[in-house]
């Protein structure tokens, strides 16, 4: 062999090689796929502690119900795109009777955790529970009007008084063994054991828990269901941690005693040493919302108002709170049916939405000023007008109210001051309302005077005749919520917008 052939020779036997090994690779990958591999386990931490793992209950706590989807099974489900299909049932429900009769089939093949099999008794049993006042279920009104049947033993029909098109919603109820807790009786049901060592028809069932002294749960150890009737789990046990607060939590995660956990408050993310944890954000099928009081307490009144409850939401500024509240880590709906729940398109931004000039006006027209920072209304005499009057009222008010109306003889000109609301103090009324029609009846949608002094009118009356110092009587709203994040902290932020605007 010539010294030339010596030199190609082992570069062409590389050069197969190379050629080789990447043809081989490439087959390799392109007639495989990447799969998860089955075994292991994973801990994870939660807030709180479990209580009920009883879906009569469970509805009231957050850890209760995060467990109850692992544990227990529903009719239907909602899959990762949020549609509803088939658990419990085998086949979608028939709906009939214009909506008023939902009839399903259930699966054959499904075993509680103990091997018992699961059967149409156990959907009745859980339905007629939840709706007898004796257990006092805090989801019995979500079954009120509803009436359950057995067909048979893979077969249940439901009859509703009206037809009401997210009841469907209703069967992702989980379904308790009626051969567990039917001889249970009602005043037992929340002290036995079967709350903790729950047995479902869910992939995982529970396999030890570990209690303090006190009786708090302080662990759950979940393992795979062998005779689950679906795709069964990856992984061979998941481990729940339960902690007082974010901040133990948290503490532990930096410590790597945990593999997952999921924060309430945002915040909280910047604390988070380890860099074993990716972070994941999902939307959650939940929104917060201020609702305004249409039936306040005596000093919170100015709520009845249509244009004080315009003014108050149009000084809102929703992508402020937004920010500071979520940082950003949220977004703004215009309706309480959410799209992804209903199928709902989301509507257009209301027209003026965060426009603090335009609530300004609105308040003005409602009889309010703003003074140095602050928003009110001029404070009146003692004599003022305090209540409404209508036809057939008498009193002291009524000969008030005669006497301011009597100051425009073209309002009231027959000037009769005898405390009684007759036919022409009713009509006086009327001319007042419709002499100040932009004032009184403008606001809430009327042109026409209807002859009773009611908030507005006794505004503009109060206003002309009983006009006391001059001073601002603060306008001034009450929020009520839960002593709950993020709830408290939507609550500062609304306070903090509303006093800078003056509120």
């Amino acid at each position: 062999m010539s010294r030339q052939e010596k030199i190609i020779l082992p570069v062409l036997i590389a050069t197969f090689a190379i050629s080789f090994f990447s043809l081989a690779q490439g087959l390799y990958l392109n007639n495989t796929a990447v799969a998860p591999a089955r075994g292991g386990r994973m801990i994870e931490g939660m807030v709180g502690s479990p209580r009920f793992l009883n879906p009569v209950y469970a509805d009231t706590n957050d850890v209760d119900r995060d467990l109850l989807s692992l544990v227990y099974s529903g009719i239907l489900r909602a899959n990762s795109q949020g549609e509803l299909v088939p658990d419990l049932a085998a086949t979608d429900p028939e709906i009939t009777d214009g909506g008023k009769t939902v009839t399903v089939i259930l699966k054959e093949n499904v075993k509680w955790h103990d091997g018992t099999p699961f059967r149409a008794d156990d959907v009745v049993f859980t339905i007629k529970t939840i709706q007898d006042p004796a257990y006092r279920s805090p989801i019995r009104a979500n079954w009120l009007g509803v009436d359950v049947e057995k067909v048979s033993d893979s077969m249940v029909r439901f009859h509703l008084l009206n037809p009401y098109a997210p009841f469907l919603e209703r069967l992702t109820l989980k379904i308790l063994p009626a051969h567990i807790w039917q001889d249970i009786p009602p005043e037992n049901f929340a002290l036995t054991p079967f709350n903790l060592q729950a047995v479902g028809t869910g992939s995982w069932y529970v396999a030890r828990i570990s209690q303090a002294r006190s009786g708090v749960v302080q662990e759950i150890q979940l393992r795979a269901f062998n005779d689950y009737y679906g795709n069964h789990p990856f992984l061979e046990s998941l481990t729940f941690r339960f902690f007082a607060s974010e901040e133990e939590l948290i503490r532990e995660a930096n410590r790597g005693s945990i593999q997952s956990f999921s924060l309430a408050q945002i915040e909280n993310i910047q604390r988070m040493r380890n860099p074993a944890f990716p972070v994941y954000s999902f939307t959650l099928p939940r929104y917060f919302a201020l609702f305004f009081n249409l039936d306040p307490a005596a000093n919170q009144g100015e709520l009845r108002e249509r244009t004080i409850r315009e003014a108050l939401s149009l000084a809102i500024d929703k992508e402020e709170l937004v920010n500071k509240v979520f940082r950003n880590d949220a977004h703004i709906i215009q309706s309480p049916f959410l799209p992804s729940l209903f199928g709902f398109g989301e509507p257009d931004p209301p027209a003026g939405e965060s426009n603090r000039e335009k609530a300004l006006t609105l308040l003005e027209q409602a009889g309010y000023s703003k003074r140095e920072g602050k928003i009110g209304k001029p404070e009146l005499t003692g004599e003022a007008l305090t209540r409404d009057l209508d036809k057939g009222a008498t009193g002291e008010e009524v000969r008030r109210l005669q006497q301011c109306l009597a100051q425009d003889p073209q309002i009231y000109p027959e000037g009769i001051v005898n405390g009684s609301y007759g036919a022409l103090t009713q009509k006086a009324v009327i001319r007042f309302q419709e002499k100040y029609a932009a004032e009184v009846l403008a606001p809430i949608g009327l042109t026409k005077g209807t002859g009773k002094a009611g908030l507005l009118t006794r505004e503009k009356l109060n206003a002309l005749c009983f006009a006391g110092s001059g001073e601002l009587s603060p306008l001034t709203i009450t929020i009520s919520f839960p002593d709950q994040s993020p709830l408290k902290e939507v609550a500062s932020e609304l306070e903090r917008q509303w006093e800078t605007f003056g509120v």
